[in-house]
């Protein structure tokens, strides 16, 4: 409950911090329609008892104030409900509440430390919170918020003016509005339960549905004729969600039907109750129809107070989800800022992913000097990729620690060490944006450097599409009318965009994966001869690439196994020695 209170006023004190003008104008919106709301009735009667009396009595001089006071809450019910409109139609409150949402979102989602995703449940998560913006879960919050006082203020106003005809019809009213109000909130709550049950299922119906929408997994599909395989799993997740929501909707109009039965009969009571009060002469036949009204709309508002405070308690549960992504903590940074030239110390790291059983990286001792070219060798899975990223600050060890400058890595501001840190990782990303974009982005300042952009293109062998393209400006992608580029021309496009950062420490995680070993080798000599005042990390499982750095670190099951230079580690007959004479009919 307390969990609840919180979030309902983070929701709202966030709206109202930042979008003050059209949350006001909402609020006061919301607050005129009800007081409107509760004395229309008052209105209603008067003016039936002067329309009675100038049939009865040919009195119209009677029927002017009645009829004026009438007109006057019509116009102020329309202005009240243009104010509105100001809010959401001119003011863009809506809009401006989900891009408030979002922004918040994201900027919470990239300061996440990395191995936040290796999770299943930050993906979980993430969905949920991105669902309670889809579903407009703040937004209905506010209107629920603004509606339930003043619902309240024109239910009791309302529950004054039936009292009047007879307190039997208010509590009447109050009773049979009672049990569909209770069951409306228990199948909010379902409701809720059920789409938080279903959210890992749904997350891989979506899945499965991207892949028909990529051209990646469309080429494998036919490749391997598998086309129906997936459509089958597909059509299965959906098919058992829509079972599940089926069984709901099942559920609750069978326990809402007698609810809404009950709240029938009693409408139907208090049209005979009233029509007593009419032939006792209790009530006169121009409040007759007042009365019918008045009760009618009194009942209606017991079940729009009950039913909105069910909404404020479903729109909260959604928004926690919201609020509960939010509260992940952040990665860890430290104060002290990152200079160039700075040399990397390893002191008995080990590290392990969330739920893994053993660990990735094992005690780790290593010294990487200022400008020093190293190669980490190894086979697929022995932990160089992984390793890799705990020097890049990426990842935090679970036993041990790193240091840069003799500064320990919880010391250390994360965005300075990122600012001197360049990285192309075997897993890059083929960015649809312009050449420019594609490699500019490495260092975002120096974006409009045309020349460092086109020189760290050469570096990377890709001259020659330049003048295919004749501008770095050219768009990339055949989604969005660019030009297409093989598997490696991509990589040669993320090596240009490490090669143009000018960082104190720069890593290559195998991203020249796609590119045979000869041209690999040529483009790791150029690169090393470009990076020649950088701590300079060159990570393959292929030995043809070892042979131009100043030490080689050889890594088996997680664990450094071998450290020296190419010749050295050849006459050891050690795991090095093996692998090169595994490779060695690639160089030949």
């Amino acid at each position: 409950m307390k969990t609840n209170y919180r979030s309902a006023f983070s929701c709202y004190s966030l709206i109202l911090r930042n979008l003050p003008l059209p949350t006001i104008i909402e609020g006061i919106s919301y607050l005129g329609s009800a007081v409107i709301a509760g004395l229309m009735p008052i209105a209603w009667k008067h003016l039936f008892d002067a329309v009675y009396n100038v049939i009865q009595k040919d009195d119209l001089n009677g029927l002017i104030t009645p009829l004026l006071v009438f007109s006057l809450f019509q116009l102020l019910e329309v202005i009240f409900r243009l104010l509105g409109r100001v809010s959401s139609r001119i003011l863009g409150y809506n809009e401006k509440i989900v891009a408030l949402l979002q922004k918040q979102l994201y900027e919470h989602a990239i300061k996440l430390s990395l191995e936040n995703y290796e999770t299943k449940d930050i993906y979980d998560s993430y969905y949920k919170a991105t669902n309670a913006i889809q579903r407009n879960s703040a937004i209905n919050f506010i209107n629920t918020f603004y509606q339930l006082p003043s619902m309240i203020l024109s239910l009791v106003i309302m529950t004054f003016t039936v009292w009047v005809f007879s307190p039997w019809l208010v509590f009447v009213a109050a009773i049979s509005i009672l049990p569909a109000s209770v069951m409306r909130i228990i199948k909010g709550q379902r409701f809720y339960e059920m789409k938080k049950y279903q959210t890992p299922r749904i997350r891989k119906r979506d899945y499965l549905w991207s892949l028909f929408l990529k051209s990646t997994s469309i080429k494998e599909m036919r490749a391997y004729n598998s086309i129906e395989f997936f459509k089958n799993k597909w059509e299965t997740e959906r098919n058992i969600l829509n079972k599940e929501e089926l069984s709901f909707t099942k559920k609750s109009i069978k326990t809402q039907f007698p609810a809404d039965a009950f709240r029938i009969l009693g409408y139907g009571f208090g049209i005979v109750f009233s029509s007593i009060l009419l032939i006792n002469g209790i009530i006169t036949p121009g409040s007759f129809g007042a009365v019918i009204g008045a009760f009618n709309g009194l009942q209606q508002q017991y079940d729009h107070v009950l039913s909105i405070i069910g909404s404020v308690k479903n729109e909260i549960l959604f928004f926690n989800d919201y609020t509960g992504f939010l509260g992940v903590k952040p990665e860890k940074t430290g104060k002290q800022q990152l200079h160039k030239n700075c040399g990397i110390e390893l002191h008995n790291v080990s590290f392990s992913y969330p739920n893994a059983k053993s660990p990735v990286i094992k005690n780790i001792n290593l010294t990487i000097g200022n400008h020093e070219r190293i190669a980490i060798i190894g086979k697929n899975g022995s932990g160089k990729s992984t390793l890799c990223k705990i020097i890049a600050g990426l990842y935090t060890p679970r036993q041990g620690y790193i240091a840069y400058r003799k500064c320990n890595n919880d010391e250390i501001d994360k965005k300075s060490l990122y600012s001197h840190t360049s990285a192309v990782f075997q897993d890059y990303i083929k960015y649809l944006l312009t050449i420019r974009e594609n490699v500019g982005f490495g260092d975002i300042h120096k974006i409009n450097n045309d020349n460092l952009i086109k020189a760290a293109l050469c570096k990377a062998g890709m001259d020659y599409m330049l003048e295919e393209t004749k501008t770095i400006d050219a768009q990339l992608g055949r989604e969005f009318d660019g030009f297409e580029l093989s598997g490696g021309q991509w990589q040669r496009i993320a090596i240009s965009r490490g090669i143009y950062r000018d960082s104190s420490i720069i890593i290559f995680d195998e991203p020249t994966a796609a590119l045979d070993p000869i041209i690999e080798s040529e483009i790791f000599k150029t690169f090393l001869d470009a990076a020649n005042n950088q701590c300079t990390i060159l990570v393959s499982h292929r030995i043809g690439t070892a042979q131009f750095v100043d030490r080689i670190i050889v890594l088996k099951d997680g664990e450094i196994v071998q450290v020296g230079k190419h010749e050295e580690l050849i006459k050891q007959k050690g795991e090095y020695s093996t692998l090169f004479h595994m490779q060695a009919k690639w160089y030949v």
